[in-house]
């Protein structure tokens, strides 16, 4: 059936009907995702060369709702900034590699998941661009982790939810992996960042009047840490010597405050 309106129509309108919410207000795609139907998924995408911004959203809400972290990858729905993007088909970077590794803790009063991060050309695209984030899918949530340089110029490390997702109790702990020293010195400890005690987030784009009704007077839109002036130094030993940076983070979703 797709491949015969794709032969009955020009491709820009087959591209544009493909992106219509026609089916209960949502897209064709939309309903692929959540129906599992990764086949007429990519049936689809061979005919969108790019995604509306309707229909990206519609697929971001598709993935959050089936907790689907590949699709969500492999459709590139997690290149929220644009001049990122850019930079990359520039330099010949290839996509950052982000997966989720979740574990359940049946009968638990919380539990757990770990993202293992792979930022390829790390220190030239951060310099450049002053900023770099990833976004990926977890717990039913979009989540977003950035690196960012602040007014005072500090560099700082963020995690936070993405708009749309719901809001959520969790501690968190960021590891970057250290490079192997050189041969006699001493071994490296990995920067480890972590929060002390349990906070409510809040997804980005949250009203305050929305903030308010959490009813939490630890809910915040992020959790924040101030790096050193690592990023910039050109023998760092957190990049390695292809300019990648390789971190772990482990977010534990509470369900009391702790």
């Amino acid at each position: 059936m797709i491949k015969s309106c794709a032969a009955t129509l020009p491709g820009v309108k087959f591209s544009k009907l493909l992106q219509k919410c026609n089916i209960e207000n949502l897209t064709a795609l939309y309903w692929a995702i959540i129906n599992n139907g990764r086949e007429a998924l990519l049936e689809f995408v061979r005919f969108i060369p790019k995604f509306s911004h309707a229909c990206s959203s519609d697929l971001r809400l598709a993935c959050m709702a089936v907790n689907d972290n590949d699709s969500f990858m492999l459709l590139h729905l997690g290149d929220i900034n644009a001049k990122d993007t850019s930079l990359r088909g520039i330099l010949g970077c290839p996509q950052d590699d982000i997966q989720v590794h979740e574990v359940d803790w049946a009968g638990h009063n919380e539990n757990k998941f770990f993202v293992h991060f792979v930022f390829r050309m790390f220190q030239k695209r951060l310099r450049i661009a002053k900023k770099l984030e990833a976004e990926f899918v977890a717990q039913g949530r979009i989540w977003v982790l950035r690196f960012d340089m602040k007014q005072t110029g500090e560099w700082s490390i963020e995690h936070a939810l993405s708009e749309n997702s719901s809001p959520v109790r969790t501690t968190t702990e960021l590891e970057i992996q250290a490079n192997k020293p050189p041969s006699g010195s001493d071994a490296l400890k990995p920067p480890r960042f972590h929060t002390n005690k349990s906070f409510m987030l809040v997804p980005e784009g949250t009203s305050h009047d929305d903030y308010r009704k959490v009813g939490d007077d630890d809910a915040r839109y992020s959790i924040t840490w101030t790096l050193k002036d690592w990023p910039m130094q050109e023998n760092t030993p957190y990049v390695d010597r292809h300019g990648t940076l390789i971190a772990g983070l482990t977010i534990t979703i509470r369900c009391y405050a702790r």
